[in-house]
């Protein structure tokens, strides 16, 4: 395999259809330090264990926002979708946490191999905790859950390799031939695939993000404050208008 040409053709290809995903993702990843920056210089006191391990967690999301940036301009996917559900998952545990030194402390001693922190019990909780941080009020609350249950579905069935998603993944049948793609390609289900898991592993991050910095602003100094809140506005514009475009992947 010639990874690397293939790869960059694959680039090319999708430049212009992901360029305002990318674009997003990178203020994303703006957005993430500007927010972390909140809990360091200059501030009237010193930063809780929730912060502390917020803080932490943030700084993974950026990082695997990036790979899905990276995975989705050579077209894996199904891998940027993959990524995207643990991006869901660590997301919603940043609102989770919260400003609870107790839940802080409870994932820092988390000792079970089984599942992460929190638990699987805990998943609607979490998932409630984060759209009540960035839509506090939020009305028909109960439904926008159920939304996020079915989105974080929806990434699961690419990352666990359910036959749904698979079975027409890279395979093209005429006849009694069948071709199959080994390395990068480009269809037009690759670039909505790709479109969906970078617009929804840079909402997540974001929205993880003003989980954390919201409680954080009040001790910040005001420069701090105030570049926050600029990178804040633009991130929600930019979610706002790219919504219609990221549809839901189709296989």
């Amino acid at each position: 395999m010639k990874w690397v040409a293939t790869e960059s053709r694959a680039n090319a290809t999708l430049r212009a259809d992901l360029a305002p995903f990318a674009r997003l993702a990178r203020g994303t990843h703006h957005l993430v330090a500007a927010g972390v920056n909140t809990g360091s210089k200059g501030r009237t006191g010193i930063p809780s264990r929730a912060a502390r391990v917020q803080a932490r967690l943030l700084l993974r999301l950026s990082h695997d926002l990036r790979v899905v940036e990276l995975a989705a301009f050579k077209s894996y996917s199904l891998q940027a979708l993959s990524l995207s559900a643990n991006i869901f998952e660590l997301s919603n545990t940043v609102a989770y946490i919260g400003t609870s030194d107790d839940r802080a402390l409870a994932w820092e001693q988390h000792q079970e191999t089984r599942w992460s922190y929190p638990g699987f019990r805990q998943r609607r909780e979490a998932i409630r905790a984060t759209l009540l941080a960035v839509y506090p009020g939020m009305p028909n609350l109960e439904r926008a859950i159920e939304e996020q249950e079915r989105l974080y579905t929806t990434l699961c069935m690419a990352k666990h390799g359910n036959p749904i998603v698979l079975k027409n993944y890279g395979a093209t049948e005429a006849g009694d031939t069948v071709r199959l793609f080994h390395g990068p390609f480009v269809a037009r289900y690759i670039v909505r695939q790709c479109r969906f898991a970078l617009f929804h592993a840079a909402r997540m991050t974001a929205a993880a993000t003003m989980a954390f910095a919201v409680p954080m602003l009040t001790g910040a100094p005001v420069r701090i404050r105030t570049r926050y809140r600029r990178l804040e506005r633009s991130i929600v514009r930019q979610i706002s208008n790219l919504t219609t475009m990221a549809l839901e992947p189709r296989t």
